[in-house]
């Protein structure tokens, strides 16, 4: 009887347990989802800024109106991108904050390229230059960036991170499965042991009144 309810009782927790297990495997995978978005959005915004930044080189360098329409859709999907990657970690305080800072450093960026165009479009290709070598629109670009590349390599990082604890709770879910096919077995074997004992001692009573029976004939007829 002990080990049919010990049997039971480990049943209940490793069903209990593979619940909780798949919720937390559904939740995990949410994130590593999330994360991944994440991670594109930034790198998508990477390549953008360096296309715009391209676009804008090029017309300075050549005054060829051809390079504007590139450069204003290089912009224009940079603010898309802004957008989406905010409305992405919104959720997130801390990560928000972070994209956040990163799109006050791009703005600061898309502001000193803009004044360049701008002066260059004017026909101030003179005040375009000397803006260009002073060097604060390299630095603004190196600093972006740099800081585009350590926000991706610290959704890497948790990406890595989530992928390790979907492998620890896949190992649990084995493990719970398998502690409930123990348990199965274990009650199986009870169950059956118990079921021969019954049935040895059911068969150990008919045999008894069956020798009573004889033995009750046998005096009957004596008599």
């Amino acid at each position: 009887r002990l080990a049919v309810w010990v049997s039971l009782g480990l049943l209940c927790l490793a069903a209990i347990a593979a619940l909780m297990l798949m919720q937390g495997i559904d939740r995990q995978l949410n994130d590593i989802t999330k994360t991944y978005a994440v991670r594109n959005a930034a790198r998508e915004l990477t390549y953008a800024l360096s296309q715009a930044e391209a676009s804008q080189r090029g017309y300075l360098l050549t005054a060829d109106p051809q390079f504007l329409q590139p450069y204003r859709d290089s912009v224009s999907g940079l603010d898309r991108r802004v957008a989406a990657l905010l409305d992405m970690t919104e959720d997130d305080r801390g990560l928000g904050a972070r994209v956040i800072s990163i799109t006050g450093d791009i703005s600061n960026k898309l502001a000193e390229m803009n004044r360049t165009v701008e002066l260059a479009a004017t026909q101030r290709s003179e005040e375009a230059q000397t803006l260009t070598e002073t060097g604060m629109g390299a630095r603004l670009m190196a600093e972006v960036t740099k800081t585009l590349e350590d926000f991706i390599a610290e959704e890497d990082l948790k990406l890595a991170s989530r992928n390790q604890a979907i492998d620890q709770t896949r190992t649990g879910l084995v493990a719970a499965l398998i502690a409930a096919l123990i348990a199965a077995g274990v009650l199986a074997y009870a169950l059956l042991m118990r079921t021969q004992k019954q049935v040895s001692v059911l068969a150990q009573r008919q045999r008894g009144l069956v020798t009573q029976n004889e033995a009750l004939e046998a005096e009957v007829a004596e008599r």
